[in-house]
């Protein structure tokens, strides 16, 4: 079980070690950030990728409580490791003990609020709800009326019409006043018009849905509707027209009996 099988890689030999009383290293504080002791190792076989000897760095952690094991093996670079070797030989070392634990701080939660003065801001906060919805219902109310109010008065009135659907024209009379005459003529029915064209009187409209789900919704969309009633006006309904009569003289006066043509 413990036979080699295939090529043996050497990772490298010995070099060095780090040197914890060396001056510089403590001017920098590098030991006491490191909480690990490391050797260098170099020479190792040759690496097919860049052509150089394989070198190594294995790092001594600090582990109570548990025997000598490799942790883990990193390269960071092309035929360049890191070996990670987890002991309790380095526990004694000051700067290589881990870092002591922290104890957990109990974490106390206090209402920013006593009950009474809790329910006294959700009274506020529901009475400025209710608020905000009646000024909002009292605006609707007034642009409702407004927009039906200019709707009435953008509207024509319709012509009377006889049993054939043909519009009646005053015609003046001798005494300066106006009658509606009867249409002269045969009366000619009214034909269907051709499908695809479109239908006199009032067309179809297309109608819009906004769904509302706060009240800033519901402002912004009072405003949309005042900026559109600015825009486009008041509306106007189109008055139907009837079919064109074309229109009579106006007939001569009757003369007195007995009176000839002077």
């Amino acid at each position: 079980e413990s036979e080699i099988k295939g090529d043996i890689l050497v990772l490298g030999y010995y070099q060095s070690a780090f040197d914890w009383d060396d001056e510089t290293a403590k001017a920098s504080k590098q030991h006491q950030l490191r909480r690990y002791h490391s050797q260098s190792y170099v020479n190792g076989s040759r690496c097919d990728l860049t052509g150089r000897a394989r070198e190594a760095e294995v790092r001594f952690l600090c582990e109570e409580g548990a025997g000598d094991y490799i942790a883990r093996v990193d390269e960071p670079q092309s035929c360049s490791y890191v070996l990670t070797v987890h002991t309790t030989r380095i526990c004694h070392h000051p700067f290589l003990r881990p870092p002591p634990g922290l104890a957990p701080q109990p974490i106390r939660c206090q209402p920013a609020l006593a009950p009474a003065q809790y329910v006294q801001y959700m009274r506020a906060q529901v009475s400025d709800t209710k608020r905000k919805v009646e000024e909002i219902s009292e605006e609707l109310r007034t642009l409702d009326t407004r927009l039906w109010s200019d709707r009435d008065s953008g509207t024509s009135p319709r012509p009377p019409q006889d049993a054939h659907g043909h519009g009646r024209t005053p015609v003046p009379d001798p005494q300066g006043q106006q009658s509606l005459s009867p249409p002269t003529g045969p009366a000619q029915p009214v034909s269907p018009p051709p499908p695809g064209t479109p239908s006199q009187g009032y067309g179809r409209k297309k109608i819009h849905f906004k769904v509302i789900r706060s009240p800033g919704d519901l402002l912004q969309f009072i405003e949309e509707l005042k900026e559109t009633t600015r825009k486009v006006g008041p509306p106007s309904l189109p008055s139907p027209r009837g079919p064109s009569v074309p229109q009579c003289p106006p007939e001569p006066p009757p003369t007195a009996p007995g009176q000839g043509e002077g």
